[in-house]
């Protein structure tokens, strides 16, 4: 009961949601007795005449149904910032909330990684749906320092990720695992990279120099919350090395279209982070852009 308090006071508390706590019940009420009762997921409309399909126990989902846009200023900013010309990288893709605002509502080039065969198959689902735009690629491969096979779970949903050395898992499978260089050598180098892998961010960025030394890169995000720990990094290194690289970390805020100064989350945690090499451009493209409907709100 006290998970499910939570979950109602995140959906009433969220800037997207125009309800109360009442509001938010009957939309948590809806979304588990609408699937309980027809035990079929559920298509329901995302962003811009999108759509994703939800399940229960699958996170990302039931948080777009409930508000729309789950981190609204990593997705705002994805929805503002990106053109048609431009090329998102999506590293841990999970089932797609990035991928199709990117590719289907704004129309940009996407390659999304994600490594797990269940949760990739929930991201085509939702590709499929929305017309299977042919400027999206999806790759089910890991990303890493080194191609190769890693260790990944497999029923943890939202929050699987690639297994530490000493760590077990009764839901342990090994799957391809490649580098970001490797990649870009056949394709275009992106202009906003997304990278969420539940702590394994030190081994992505080391199998990216190339791509993060390219002038086309002007915005990284960045789960920084110190699930590193588990394989032995400190994420106050990948920081720092964002910062010598000449990335300046803000935070965006969607609603007004400005970046903020950035400020560390905790002591143990640095947090979500969105490291702009050319603020200026930032603005202007943020400036520029339309309007987007997303639930009751325009953003």
């Amino acid at each position: 009961m006290r998970g499910v308090m939570r979950t109602i006071e995140f959906i009433a508390a969220h800037p997207l949601f125009s309800g109360g706590r009442k509001d938010a019940l009957v939309s948590w009420l809806r979304w588990h007795v609408g699937l309980r009762i027809t035990r079929q997921p559920m298509v329901f409309d995302y962003v811009e005449g999108t759509q994703l399909i939800g399940r229960l126990g699958i996170r990302n989902s039931s948080g777009a149904y409930w508000v729309g846009l789950i981190e609204p200023d990593w997705t705002g900013f994805v929805l503002h910032y990106l053109r048609s010309d431009d090329v998102f990288y999506d590293v841990g893709a999970n089932i797609g909330v990035f991928t199709v605002l990117a590719s289907v509502v704004r129309d940009a080039d996407c390659v999304a990684f994600e490594p797990v065969p269940e949760t990739f198959s929930y991201l085509q689902e939702n590709i499929r749906i929305n017309g299977s735009p042919s400027r999206i690629e999806l790759l089910n491969q890991g990303v890493g320092k080194e191609k190769g096979m890693l260790r990944f779970t497999s029923n943890e949903g939202a929050t699987n990720h690639a297994l530490a050395a000493d760590e077990q898992s009764d839901s342990a499978i090994e799957l391809p695992v490649v580098t970001l260089d490797d990649v870009v050598d056949a394709r275009k180098s992106p202009t906003v990279l997304k990278v969420d892998v539940e702590g394994f961010e030190h081994d992505v960025l080391a199998g990216a120099k190339q791509l993060l030394d390219s002038p086309s890169l002007n915005a990284v995000m960045l789960e920084l919350r110190n699930h590193g720990a588990r394989y032995g990094f400190n994420e106050n290194e990948i920081h720092k090395q964002m910062l010598d690289l000449g990335f300046t970390p803000t935070i965006y805020d969607p609603f007004e279209r400005r970046f903020l100064d950035w400020k560390r989350e905790s002591a143990t945690k640095l947090g979500d982070i969105l490291y702009l090499r050319d603020i200026g451009v930032a603005e202007a493209r943020v400036q520029e852009s339309p309007t987007f409907r997303v639930k009751s709100f325009d953003i």
